[in-house]
Protein backbone atom coordinates (compact mmCIF):
# COMPACT_ATOMS: atom_id res chain seq x y z
CA UNK A 1 0.00 0.00 0.00
CA UNK A 2 1.14 3.51 -0.62
CA UNK A 3 1.94 5.86 2.22
CA UNK A 4 -1.01 8.13 1.37
CA UNK A 5 -3.50 5.28 1.71
CA UNK A 6 -1.92 4.16 4.97
CA UNK A 7 -2.13 7.71 6.31
CA UNK A 8 -5.82 7.88 5.42
CA UNK A 9 -6.46 4.51 7.09
CA UNK A 10 -4.60 5.70 10.18
CA UNK A 11 -6.64 8.89 10.47
CA UNK A 12 -9.93 7.06 9.83
CA UNK A 13 -9.18 4.48 12.52
CA UNK A 14 -8.29 7.29 14.93
CA UNK A 15 -11.70 8.87 14.24
CA UNK A 16 -13.40 5.50 14.80
CA UNK A 17 -11.60 5.10 18.10
CA UNK A 18 -13.00 8.50 19.15
CA UNK A 19 -16.50 7.18 18.47
CA UNK A 20 -15.92 4.22 20.78
CA UNK A 21 -14.61 6.36 23.64
CA UNK A 22 -16.15 5.65 27.04
CA UNK A 23 -17.66 9.13 27.33
CA UNK A 24 -19.92 8.58 24.32
CA UNK A 25 -23.49 8.91 25.66
CA UNK A 26 -24.99 6.95 22.75
CA UNK A 27 -22.94 3.90 23.64
CA UNK A 28 -24.05 4.18 27.27
CA UNK A 29 -27.66 3.69 26.14
CA UNK A 30 -26.87 0.90 23.69
CA UNK A 31 -24.47 -1.18 25.79
CA UNK A 32 -26.14 -0.86 29.19
CA UNK A 33 -24.18 -1.97 32.28
CA UNK A 34 -20.79 -0.49 33.13
CA UNK A 35 -18.95 -3.80 32.59
CA UNK A 36 -20.28 -4.06 29.06
CA UNK A 37 -19.46 -0.43 28.35
CA UNK A 38 -15.89 -0.80 29.59
CA UNK A 39 -15.32 -4.07 27.78
CA UNK A 40 -17.00 -3.04 24.52
CA UNK A 41 -15.55 0.43 24.24
CA UNK A 42 -12.16 -0.60 25.56
CA UNK A 43 -11.72 -3.45 23.11
CA UNK A 44 -13.06 -1.60 20.07
CA UNK A 45 -11.22 1.61 20.87
CA UNK A 46 -8.03 -0.35 21.52
CA UNK A 47 -8.31 -2.20 18.21
CA UNK A 48 -8.84 1.01 16.26
CA UNK A 49 -6.07 2.83 18.15
CA UNK A 50 -3.66 -0.07 17.53
CA UNK A 51 -4.57 0.01 13.83
CA UNK A 52 -3.99 3.79 13.77
CA UNK A 53 -0.58 3.50 15.42
CA UNK A 54 0.47 0.53 13.26
CA UNK A 55 -0.45 2.26 10.02
CA UNK A 56 1.20 5.51 11.17
CA UNK A 57 4.37 3.50 11.81
CA UNK A 58 4.20 2.14 8.28
CA UNK A 59 3.65 5.68 6.93
CA UNK A 60 6.77 6.86 8.73
CA UNK A 61 8.75 3.98 7.22
CA UNK A 62 7.52 4.87 3.72
CA UNK A 63 7.77 8.63 4.12
CA UNK A 64 9.81 9.07 0.92
CA UNK A 65 6.70 8.58 -1.21
CA UNK A 66 4.77 11.33 0.61
CA UNK A 67 4.72 14.99 -0.38
CA UNK A 68 7.02 17.26 1.62
CA UNK A 69 4.11 19.08 3.29
CA UNK A 70 2.76 15.83 4.78
CA UNK A 71 6.26 14.77 5.86
CA UNK A 72 6.49 17.95 7.95
CA UNK A 73 3.22 17.02 9.72
CA UNK A 74 4.25 13.50 10.76
CA UNK A 75 5.99 14.50 14.04
CA UNK A 76 2.87 16.46 15.03
CA UNK A 77 0.70 13.43 14.25
CA UNK A 78 2.80 11.35 16.63
CA UNK A 79 2.33 13.97 19.36
CA UNK A 80 -1.40 14.11 18.61
CA UNK A 81 -1.74 10.31 18.84
CA UNK A 82 0.10 10.37 22.17
CA UNK A 83 -2.31 13.03 23.46
CA UNK A 84 -5.25 10.88 22.34
CA UNK A 85 -3.90 7.96 24.37
CA UNK A 86 -3.61 10.23 27.44
CA UNK A 87 -7.19 11.44 26.90
CA UNK A 88 -8.38 7.83 26.69
CA UNK A 89 -6.61 7.04 29.93
CA UNK A 90 -8.26 10.01 31.66
CA UNK A 91 -11.73 9.07 30.37
CA UNK A 92 -11.18 5.52 31.58
CA UNK A 93 -10.37 6.89 35.03
CA UNK A 94 -13.47 9.09 34.83
CA UNK A 95 -15.67 6.15 33.85
CA UNK A 96 -14.38 4.11 36.78
CA UNK A 97 -14.96 7.04 39.13
CA UNK A 98 -11.32 7.34 40.17
CA UNK A 99 -10.75 10.79 38.70
CA UNK A 100 -13.38 13.22 37.45
CA UNK A 101 -12.44 14.71 34.08
CA UNK A 102 -15.74 16.27 33.02
CA UNK A 103 -18.58 17.33 35.28
CA UNK A 104 -21.85 17.18 33.33
CA UNK A 105 -24.06 18.25 36.26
Amino acid sequence: MTAKKLLIISLMSLCLSFIFNTLNPLLDNVLGPIKTILFGTGVLSGIFMFLAMFTLHRVIKARLSLPQSINKLLPYLIIFYSLVIIIYFLTMLDTLGIFEVVDFS
